[in-house]
């Protein structure tokens, strides 16, 4: 009896030890989001990972992840496109990207759970099959930072890529924002909308106006030209659609949709 009660005791200990790192894996940040509104009383965690792919080849993506406590209870993950708004450094996409053999790469995934089964745990480990050798992982809820928006999450977890992106969301000085303008004017694009099922057509027209076109419906507005992002306002919604743009030496103009729609 002893020494089954010794045995058990190493097991129970092992399994709750925290792990931050392996070989191939590294924690750098675990925060949730206190300010996040939510019916349910449940709050993001958004987790921060550095991935080396050792051999073979490795798809990252940021969903098909869950979360579970030490006591059992588990929580599926949920995508908030938001959090590309604010940080550049990690990859965050329901698309997935190859990481090649011998190279290092950055991920963030990101799980709504209660904040009283967050008080109430000690650790929690994650699943990713994208991502080999997560499972190992268990982290300390202590070691989860409490701040209040994903902008205030994103400003600690990558504050060279939060700094960078604020830049670009200043407004365009004259000259640059009338060459975006004239390039934009007459054109349109084809965007494949979340989960591929469907498209939108997204185009430009004169005096800075724009539509969104869906199944023959469109909707239209006007847009602000930021030194890398289009802020373009449906008629009648408060906050902007958010796309990023990039303007070569030639002056061709070209916008980024993953993510925005």
């Amino acid at each position: 009896m002893v020494i089954l009660a010794a045995v058990l005791l190493l097991t129970l200990g092992g399994r709750d030890k925290l792990c931050t790192a392996t070989q191939t894996l590294h924690v750098d940040g675990v925060y949730v989001d206190t300010a996040f509104e939510s019916s349910d009383g449940k709050m993001p965690i958004y987790v921060f990972l550095t991935v080396k792919a050792t051999e073979d080849d490795i798809s990252l993506y940021s969903k098909n992840v869950t979360l579970t406590f030490d006591d059992g209870s588990s929580y599926d993950s949920e995508f908030f496109s938001s959090l590309n708004a604010h940080q550049e450094k990690y990859y965050y996409s329901e698309y997935v990207e190859h990481l090649y053999g011998g190279e290092t790469g950055y991920l963030a995934l990101t799980v709504r759970v209660p904040m009283s089964r967050l008080d109430a745990a000690k650790s929690f480990t994650i699943e990713a099959r994208q991502v080999p050798g997560i499972e190992k992982l268990r982290i300390g809820t202590k070691d989860v930072v409490r701040l209040e928006g994903d902008e205030a999450v994103c400003s600690q977890a990558d504050p060279e890529g939060y700094a960078h992106n604020m830049t670009l969301r200043e407004p365009a000085g004259a000259e640059r924002a009338k060459a975006v303008e004239e390039n934009l004017t007459g054109r349109y694009w084809i965007v494949s909308l979340k989960g591929g099922a469907s498209t939108c057509r997204v185009s430009f027209g004169e005096d800075r106006t724009f539509g969104v076109t869906l199944w023959k419906v469109t909707n239209s507005g006007t847009y602000d030209i930021r030194e890398g992002y289009l802020y373009c306002s449906y008629d009648g919604h408060t906050y902007p659609l958010q796309i990023p743009y990039a303007m070569d030496e030639y002056g061709q103009v070209d916008l980024t949709f993953t993510n925005v729609l």
